[in-house]
């Protein structure tokens, strides 16, 4: 797949241009058309039609329908039929400015399916053509489309036979979340749950009326709806000049809808205060607002809003079919019929659905895999499948190889068939042909692998040159120690360079290969002799002494090429290294076979690398570069004349209780590491060298208490007829065994004490030898103890042993389960998060600790099954993370790719829309283009009628996309503002901008736009401030508008991850009972350095209020923030005719949330390392609620001016805020400066800080908000350390992550040592405040 454009179009295609096309049409008359490019591909159509009519052969043209448009993609080269007429030409990625005019399909099904492929290729912004070349290259790709697909097609079914009611649920249910702590301390003050309602009277015309409903606080959604019935009827009674009887209406015709938005509350039975916008307006001292809807009217305006998106039909579901795809012009109409009557049983079929993803394996080894044949033309039927778990020899690929090699043979050219051939024959593609299969511990051989040759692509590397879009870094890394430098151990390398066509063929070259767990050696890394750049070939064998059936499952070989260049000065000889290209590939494909004979890498550029001092990458992708400027030939030893097939979990369990591997095993951790176990006899004749051989388990006898007889019972019931540990299940059962002395050490206090203290280190803690001997000598112990230490103990399982493995499998088959979250996501977790970067390996271990992601399938299975248990309010908090974590999955079809995709498709609202816009913004980068794509592609074909909404979205934010680019060529504000205010008018950019749901919440409806209001920001990238009406019924009584900003320059994902971790400190917070007031606000990045931000209603930035008055401006007068609170206050007063005595109670409400959120903001910014907190990127908005925007600047990067750094505080606290803190008083705190001051006065201010009494409760609050972070900091730094690969500029390695481990003390143990170390920054904040106002007057002269 090219994830960039390779190819320059020839012509400009401006928006709002014109341009000459010419089109060929079926009776070979060529027409060049002047168009403009904003017209719709219909539009160009009717146009076309009148020029042809007046010239020959016009006759011999069917009508203008029967045909579409056919253009060169200038992204792939390749043709690509246009079947949306509503696309526009400038959306239309042409290479040439000629269009070809094709008969379409007379096929009714086909013509479906290449219209739903084109809807899905726009909505995506990935050429269907694509994918399909990938399917047919790559049997790995093929086979893990069809297992997403046929996610999305059980999910399908599913929704089909929900009816009605459930696509409206599907696509307007309302979201739930689990009541916190502070919320019930909350409604435990409260005698009653008070809601607003708006009703009709019985008027003529009826009015909208708006009534107050007092109800119990454990009123359901049903309770309360006939509660606003009631009043209803009793309005219509009393306004009605004619008495007529009024029954109650029958409250099961009817939803409740929450004000000004399209979500509904559904579930009757549940209680009202489980849905989050009742809770968010108890929080915000709101009364929520409902309004009841009669349902036929919700499937009214539904079936109203779909076809008005979808005017041209693109995908429509038929509850008679199991195609997603119909012809029937109605999208709604088609659920009412025969199956209402199924919606009580929507959620058994999704509990199914879900059992299967859960237990998948075990479901393909008994059930047929109805595949969707009606996909596209290259899709077969399978009706088998693979069963990773299964120990039979046959495959279900096989019959899938061949097939599709005939169905391509059929409908290609024997040309193109004879090279797909030549493709699909390579060692990733397992032949038709039957084959004897070989269990990899049959053999007992190292593996070899043979450096063939390396070849140069000029053409690419030529054209590379005349573009000059490689810019790569600079970075320097060591040979290891077996290198063919060996005489120059002082070896200066710099890795990455930039490519020049000539140049790539001079100097010397060498290929570096490596074998890797996740990113872990699992050897001493092998280099090649040098070749001249003329001449790469080597042909040379690099022997790898570990014995091929001691290779775990997840083994992966990196390789690099690397140009050698020689440096002599006066004094020695230098070598340096300049890496050009890397690729890795799995040793076992994803059907469990070993990868053997010759394999071309297609190498990609090292610009892709994060980490600067790596030759090798073993984190990158395993799939080939589809442009690739370099290729590799190795060749991988097969001792075999048959195919090699890995062992399953359940071999190693089996093995285990069989002691199969009691004469030919390896070591145990503590025997590695020369630790003495209990029988040091054993464990000395037992020691081996690691690399070169394997032995008996060092401290088997020593753990294990072993009969004669080999009698075994399943693992699920926890009945052996051995003896095992004792540590492994309760004593009770072993009373009258004989306790070894290493029992005794696993059960002695020290030991148990230590184990605790390890399990308390935060994530990034490494580990020294003798704590990893402590937890692998404990790890029975910890199975019934301490769970938590499962993160741990895999980080010291030699993967490289049989008898290990054993072992260990067996112990994790008994670990509890589920997993904790914070377990769960450590296990998936990034690669790679050792401080000590190095290259090197340290044998005879050979692992890298301090990493939170583990490679082992087995493992990250039964962390993602644990994840199935998680809300969907508590999977979106970390679903940024998990979408991270699938990059480090080894095959395409995992577990995570298909429970996130599951859970998309069940909640498209709060899962499916964030996961939508997750994977899109970055399928730019090349090396996940293809995983993610997938997983798109099949949520597109799965999340039904959703997909005319997202299509919608798309197509605003790509108009939007265009005007920012074209705004960013004038340099004159007013000529942009003039610009953009011309665009804005345009008749297409309102089509296109008019009437959508929000790119932020599908349950938001942007109306009209106010153009009048919409501006272009005066900041550095140019922002976007856009405002739309509310269409809502009721949006005069509550929010009339909705305002959006669009970004387009800034990668907005580093924002996106800052709200994440104050909306989750937010909830911790609230958990512990205390609400600190933080406002989460909506952002998405949607692209490549473009997203949406929501703006906040009723708020501003700090320094327009202090603009209000000159001396404040100037920092001069710090009072200006409290009046203007103060004035807010005194209105909100009037609005709810309060007595003096309420507007006292106002003024506290207000000061006491804006205390609350200036605390919560200074401990978490403090955490966090927020920077570049001037008084524009700090808000308060109208009830007092203090917040923060724009975070461009984390982990303490701190911006510079003139070389000396601008904030020196840990965080912004100013006299303005504690003037407002302390009710005006502007010299409330005062800092102590004595030295005899009393050990108890400093203890009782706080740090040192003493004077007014508000101030001195702030201080307070600051410091039991820092303390309850610090309780969850494992929670915090795993989900920053599970960013690292997403590339942001200021988390690109585990060191960035210091600050944060600093600002949480994790090293410290005593909670008041870590209380005064806060206090000491405390401290320092509030006598630094002066700087902080000279930085805020430095911005506001610059502004």
């Amino acid at each position: 797949m090219s994830p960039t454009a390779k190819l320059k179009r020839t012509f400009s295609l401006l928006v709002g241009s014109d341009i000459t096309i010419k089109f060929l049409l079926p009776n070979g008359i060529i027409i060049p058309l002047t168009v403009n490019s904003e017209s719709t591909l219909e539009e160009i159509k009717v146009q076309l039609w009148i020029s042809a009519a007046k010239l020959p052969l016009f006759d011999i043209l069917q009508s203008k329908n029967d045909y579409i448009f056919v253009g060169v993609n200038r992204e792939t080269g390749d043709e690509e039929e246009f079947y949306d007429i509503n696309r526009r030409l400038h959306e239309i990625p042409l290479l040439l400015p000629y269009l070809r005019v094709t008969e379409i399909a007379r096929d009714t099904t086909l013509l479906k399916i290449s219209n739903q492929n084109a809807a899905i290729s726009s909505c995506t912004g990935i050429p269907h053509t694509d994918i399909i070349r990938a399917c047919r290259t790559n049997p790995e790709v093929k086979w893990a489309r069809l297992r997403l697909l046929r996610v999305a097609n059980m999910h399908t079914k599913a929704l089909n036979q929900t009816g009605s009611d459930g696509l409206i649920r599907y696509l307007t249910s309302a979201s739930k979340r689990e009541l916190s702590q502070s919320l019930k301390v909350l409604l435990q003050k409260q005698t009653h749950l008070t809601i607003t309602a708006w009703v009709l009277d019985g008027k003529d015309p009826p009015e909208k009326c708006r009534v107050v409903l007092e109800l119990d606080k454990k009123a359901t959604v049903f309770n309360a709806l006939n509660e606003i019935l009631h009043a209803q009827a009793e309005l219509a009674r009393q306004d009605c000049q004619v008495k007529m009887s009024y029954g109650l209406p029958d409250a099961s015709n009817y939803l409740l809808k929450v004000c000004c938005s399209q979500a509904y509350l559904f579930d009757l039975n549940e209680l009202l205060i489980q849905y989050e916008y009742i809770q968010q307006s108890i929080e915000h001292h709101q009364h929520p607002c409902l309004s009841p809807i009669l349902k036929n009217d919700i499937k009214q305006s539904l079936h109203n809003c779909l076809n008005e998106y979808n005017k041209n039909p693109i995908y429509q579901l038929n509850h008679n079919n199991d195609s997603s795809i119909i012809s029937s012009k109605s999208t709604l109409n088609t659920y009412t019929n025969n199956f209402d009557k199924n919606n009580n049983n929507s959620i058994d079929l999704y509990q199914q659905l879900e059992n299967f993803l859960i237990n998948h394996d075990k479901f393909d080894k008994c059930e047929t895999d109805e595949c969707i044949s009606n996909i596209d033309d290259n899709f077969i039927d399978c009706r088998s499948s693979i069963d990773f778990n299964k120990d039979d020899d046959t495959s279900a690929f096989d019959v899938i190889d061949s097939a599709h090699t005939v169905l391509l043979s059929e409908n290609c050219s024997s040309k193109n068939a004879e090279g797909i051939q030549k493709n699909l024959t390579s060692p990733f593609t397992l032949t038709s042909d039957r084959q004897q299969n070989v269990s990899l511990w049959e053999l007992s051989g190292f593996l070899s692998i043979q450096v063939c040759s390396a070849q140069f692509l000029v053409e690419n590397i030529t054209s590379l040159n005349s573009s000059s879009t490689t810019s790569l870094s600079l970075s320097t890394i060591s040979f290891p120690s077996s290198s063919v430098h060996q005489s120059n151990p002082n070896l200066n390398v710099v890795q990455h360079t930039s490519v020049h066509g000539g140049a790539a063929l001079d100097g010397s070259y060498v290929v570096r290969v490596g074998i890797f767990h996740g990113s872990q050696f699992l050897i001493e890394c092998q280099t090649t002799k040098e070749r001249p750049g003329n001449y790469l070939t080597w042909r040379e064998w690099l022997n790898f002494h570990i014995l091929l059936a001691d290779l775990p499952i997840a083994t992966r070989i990196c390789v690099a090429l690397i140009r050698i260049r020689k440096i002599v000065d006066r004094k020695n000889v230098r070598f340096c290294e300049y890496l050009y290209g890397w690729g890795n590939v799995n040793l076992f494909d994803h059907n469990g076979f070993m990868i053997t004979g010759e394999i071309t890498l297609n190498l990609w550029p090292p610009s892709l690398v994060q980490t600067a001092d790596e030759s090798l990458h073993p984190c990158g992708t395993v799939l080939g570069n589809p442009n690739p400027e370099f290729s590799i030939q190795i060749k991988i030893h097969n001792p075999t004349q048959g195919r090699i097939r890995r062992p399953t979990v359940n071999c190693f369990i089996n093995a285990y209780h069989t002691k199969k591997f009691n004469s030919s095993s390896s070591q145990s951790y503590s025997d590695s590491h020369s630790l003495k176990s209990r029988n040091d006899d054993h464990a000395k004749s037992a020691k081996v060298d690691y690399s070169f051989c394997t032995s008996e388990i060092g401290d088997v006898d020593a753990c294990l208490c072993i009969e004669s007889n080999n009698n075994l019972t399943t693992i699920h019931n926890n009945t052996y007829k051995g003896d095992i540990p004792l540590e492994f299940v309760s004593n009770k059962s072993f009373q009258n065994n004989t306790i070894t002395s290493s029992v005794t050490n696993l059960t002695n206090k020290i030991l148990e004490s230590r184990l605790r203290e390890i399990v308390n280190r935060d994530p990034l803690y490494e580990l020294c030898e003798q704590e990893k001997d402590y937890l692998w000598r404990g790890r029975y112990w910890c199975l019934n103890n301490l769970p938590s230490a499962l993160p741990w103990i895999c980080q010291v399982v030699n993967w490289c042993g049989r008898d290990t493995l054993a072992e260990f499998y067996t112990l994790i088959h008994q670990w509890p389960q589920p997993f904790s979250v914070d377990i769960a996501l450590r296990l998936l977790g990034a690669f790679d998060l050792t401080r000590s970067n190095s290259n090197l390996i340290d044998l005879p271990n050979g692992i890298k600790v301090g990493a939170s992601g583990i490679a082992d399938l087995y493992i990250r299975e039964l962390a993602v099954n644990s994840l199935y248990n998680l809300s969907d309010a508590e999977l979106s908090d970390y679903l940024l993370q998990l979408v991270q974590a699938l990059k480090a999955e080894t095959y395409l079809d995992n577990a995570l790719t298909r429970f996130i995709l599951y859970r998309a498709l069940k909640n498209p609202l709060q899962i499916g829309l964030r996961l939508f816009w997750h994977l899109r913004s970055e399928l730019h980068l090349p090396d996940i283009r293809l995983r993610f794509s997938l997983i798109l592609e099949a949520f597109c074909r799965g999340c039904g009628p959703m997909l005319v909404l997202l299509s919608r979205q798309v197509t605003a934010l790509n108009r939007l996309e265009a005007l920012s680019t074209r705004l960013k060529e004038l340099t004159s504000e007013d000529e942009q503002r003039e610009l953009f205010r011309e665009e804005m008018s345009r008749t297409e950019t309102q089509h296109d901008l008019q009437w959508l749901p929000s790119p932020l919440c599908l349950s938001e409806i942007l109306g009209e736009l106010l153009i009048h209001k919409c501006d272009v920001k005066r900041s550095k990238k140019r922002p976007l401030w856009l405002v739309w009406t509310n269409p809502d019924r009721l949006a005069q009584f509550h929010h009339q508008n909705y305002q959006l900003i669009f970004k387009h320059g800034d990668d907005l994902r580093q924002d996106m991850l800052t709200l994440q971790l104050l909306k989750l400190m937010d909830r911790i917070w609230k958990e512990e009972g205390m609400d600190m007031c933080l406002t989460s606000y909506g952002c998405f990045a949607t692209g490549y350095e473009m997203g949406i931000i929501e703006a906040v209603r009723d708020s501003r930035t700090v320094m327009s209020i202090q603009g209000e008055r000159l001396r404040s401006a100037l920092q001069i007068d710090s009072s200006q923030l409290y009046k203007w609170l103060m004035q807010h206050a005194k209105q909100k007063a009037r609005q709810l005719n309060h007595s003096p005595l309420g507007d006292n109670s106002a003024y506290e409400r207000m000061i006491r949330t804006f205390t609350m959120s200036c605390a919560g903001y200074c401990v978490a910014t403090f955490i966090l390392g927020i920077r570049d907190r001037h008084p524009d990127n700090i808000m308060v908005d109208s009830t007092g609620r203090l917040f923060h925007i724009d975070f461009g600047h984390i982990l303490d990067n701190r911006k510079k001016k003139f070389g000396f750094t601008r904030e020196r505080v840990p965080f912004v606290l100013t006299k303005d805020f504690i003037t407002v803190i302390a009710r005006g008083n502007s010299d409330a705190g005062t800092i102590s400066t004595t030295t005899n001051t009393p050990p108890s006065v400093i203890h009782n201010t706080i740090g040192g800080i003493y004077g007014n009494m508000y101030f001195q409760e702030f201080t307070d609050l600051c410091g039991k908000a820092y303390l309850l972070l610090r309780k969850h900091s494992n929670l915090i730094l795993t989900l920053l350390a599970m960013m690292l690969p997403s590339g942001l500029p200021e988390l690109t390695s585990v060191c960035d992550l210091e600050h944060v481990r600093k600002t949480l003390a994790v090293e410290i143990d005593n909670e008041q040592e870590a209380l005064a170390y806060f206090h000491h920054k405390f401290n320092e904040a509030y006598s630094g405040a002066w700087t902080t106002k000279i930085d805020w007057f430095s911005h506001w002269m610059n502004t």
